[in-house]
């Protein structure tokens, strides 16, 4: 029984950091970043807006091809 919650939890955690490294696509990161940039300064950039929730985002577009993967929060 240990084992397998060690496996699960192992599992569980390689899915979430390949999540976090790779997104859902090959852009994913790309274009949350480029759909959320508010403002830079030299040593920062500025982002606004949830990953998951694209109306979140500034620059947040309904065109299909650039929308957001996940479906809006339905508390947005």
């Amino acid at each position: 029984m240990v084992e397998v919650l060690r496996w699960e939890t192992k599992t569980m955690a390689n899915s979430l950091e390949n999540l976090m490294k790779q997104g859902l696509s090959d852009n994913y990161w790309n274009e949350y970043i480029f759909q959320a940039y508010v403002n830079h300064k030299p040593d920062v950039i500025y982002l606004k807006g949830l990953p998951d929730v694209s109306s979140s985002r500034p620059h947040h577009t309904d065109v299909h091809k650039f929308a957001s993967l996940l479906p809006d929060s339905p508390l947005s």
